[in-house]
């Protein structure tokens, strides 16, 4: 049965990034899923979608109709995060962190700014539905560029606040291409879901021989209606979908990018 589209949300529960392929899809290495990487500590997620543009047409020393156009600002977003992860950072910065004797050295500000790689998102929180079961609300920007913004020092709580850029996209993370016959619409900054157990996102790099890709045991599918893809493409025939994972009745092409959107 379908997860209810009424819901009372509350928290911010968990923010994943995931690095992106040449075809914007998660970055997998091997045949093992991937769940992305956790930013670990974030406490707030603010989203701003822009105003329309609200155009008059005046006359005879009155409005004599009113218009509205799209907005011609994108949508801007941002995180504050408890922890500082420097390997984070860095790579969301496109540089490294150094070892230099004991010590870790990150760089900002650096030659790179302005080459900052797109990433993906999925951030959730947990909510009740009309009838008080739980459920989850889950904000999904396939492409991003995250600006890391550290606080000064004080004697209270230094959070790390990330600027967040949202990019115009015409498919879902997991590669799904938009049709706005049947999805209503074309392209999107920001998609917004609700599921019936904690969402999930994983990844896998199909070498042409593997057809099983599991779950993490504490990863588990709660029911068997979820999304695979190769590449992409969705793929509904010749996979048997488990809770534990998805079988393939013929292993992927080496080198396709295996996504599988559950909950």
């Amino acid at each position: 049965m379908a997860t209810s589209n009424r819901f009372y949300p509350v928290g911010l529960r968990a923010v994943t990034m995931f690095e992106l392929n040449a075809s914007g899809l998660p970055e997998a290495t091997t045949t093992t899923l991937e769940y992305g990487t956790q930013i670990v500590g974030a406490n707030a997620y603010e989203l701003t979608i822009p105003d329309s543009v609200t155009i008059q047409h005046p006359g005879d020393d009155s409005i004599l109709q009113t218009d509205v156009l799209p907005p011609t600002e994108p949508p801007t977003a941002s995180i504050n995060v408890s922890e500082r992860n420097l390997g984070v950072i860095a790579t969301l910065g496109g540089v490294q962190v150094n070892s230099l004797g004991d010590m870790q050295e990150l760089g900002w500000l650096t030659n790179r700014a302005g080459y900052e790689p797109q990433v993906g998102l999925m951030l959730y929180q947990q909510a009740v539905d009309e009838t008080g079961v739980r459920v989850y609300n889950l904000h999904v920007l396939p492409k991003a560029i995250l600006s890391p913004k550290p606080t000064g020092m004080a004697r209270e709580r230094s959070d790390m606040r990330y600027g967040v850029t949202p990019q115009k996209v015409t498919a879902r993370l997991h590669g799904q291409t938009l049709v706005e016959a049947t999805d209503g619409f074309a392209s999107a900054f920001v998609f917004e879901y609700t599921t019936p157990a904690v969402p999930r996102l994983a990844a896998a790099l199909a070498d042409g021989a593997t057809t099983v890709f599991a779950f993490d045991a504490d990863k588990q599918a709660s029911t068997t209606n979820y999304v695979v893809t190769d590449n992409g493409t969705v793929v509904s025939a010749g996979i048997t979908k488990a809770t534990t994972g998805v079988t393939f009745t013929a292993a992927p092409t080496n080198g396709h990018t295996i996504c599988i959107f559950y909950s």
